[in-house]
Formats: structure tokens, sequence, C-alpha cells
């Protein structure tokens, strides 16, 4: 009986583990130093995702949102894209400091996970978006920022000129 449920073990993890990879590794993360150097050559703004590997909603997000194609391509045509650990003691090199990837989450607005924060292609702070939102939310909230119309409107007004 042990030995059975020991090949269990051996044949079914693995699949376990490959099912639970979040599909969102394919979109083009990249380092923050790099992610903030990238925007500034494209003129994008950044997205960074803050999260915890412990997270279910950061998983869900990643599932369920990243992985839609509409969505996947607004954030790679528009942004360049990061990503934070929040509990991670990483190093990362930021105005010529080395600073924790956890305080800098922190810093980001990382106090809950999953969040979102967005930075000008000069790295300032626009917003952070904190917790899962569905895919239909988050696409107008792309189209928000990628469209600047954070700094004209709430997007309360946003949503609603959006809708008539």
């Amino acid at each position: 009986m042990m030995r059975a449920f020991a090949l269990f073990l051996l044949l079914i993890l693995p699949s376990l583990a490959t099912a639970y990879t979040p599909a969102s590794d394919s979109l083009p993360w990249k380092p923050f130093p790099q992610a903030l150097e990238e925007a500034q050559a494209r003129k994008v703004k950044t997205l960074v995702f803050i999260y915890t590997d412990w997270c279910p909603w950061c998983q869900k997000i990643q599932r369920e949102v990243f992985t839609d194609s509409t969505i996947a391509a607004m954030m790679t045509e528009h942004f360049s894209l990061t990503k934070l650990d929040a509990e991670s003691k990483e190093l990362i090199r930021f105005m010529g400091e080395d600073v924790e990837m956890r305080v800098l989450a922190q810093a980001l607005g990382g106090e809950g996970f999953p969040t979102i924060t967005f930075l000008t292609s000069e790295g300032k702070y626009i917003t952070r978006l904190p917790g899962f939102v569905p895919a239909e939310v988050f696409k107008h909230v792309l189209d928000y920022i990628a469209e600047e119309a954070y700094t004209e409107q709430s997007f309360e007004a946003f949503m609603s000129a959006q809708n008539q």
C-alpha cells in the first residue's frame, strides 16, 4: 500500500506542479531596473506586479487576467513589465541605492496582495491597484493609464464616459 502511494506521488506531483505554473510567465517580465530603463527608452509606463508566492489572489490574477490575450497584448504594447516579490530580501538597484525587493514593494504601495503599481516612463508614481480585479475591469484600468486619462479625470468619470 505504501509503495503504491509513493508511486502515485511520483507520477502525480510533477503534473500538479506544472498545473499551477502561472501562464503569465510568458509575458516579458523584466528585472525592476531593466523595466525602468525599457520604459524610458520606449516612452511607455511601467506596470509593477507586487505579489507573494503564497497569495491565492496573486495566482488567480496571473491565471485568469494576465493570460487574457487582449490584456496580454495591451500590457506588452503600452507597458514595461516587472514583478516584485513582497517578501524577497533580494537587493535591487534603485535611484543609486541597493534596496531589498520587499522594501521597494512596500514603498510602491504593496501592503496587500496582489497590488499593481503604475509608474511613468520616468519612474514616477502614478497610482496603484490593490487586490484582485476581473479581466473586464483590468482592461479599463490599462486603458485609463495608457491613455493618460488619469491626468484629466477620475477613474469613475473615465468609466462613466466609456459607458455612454
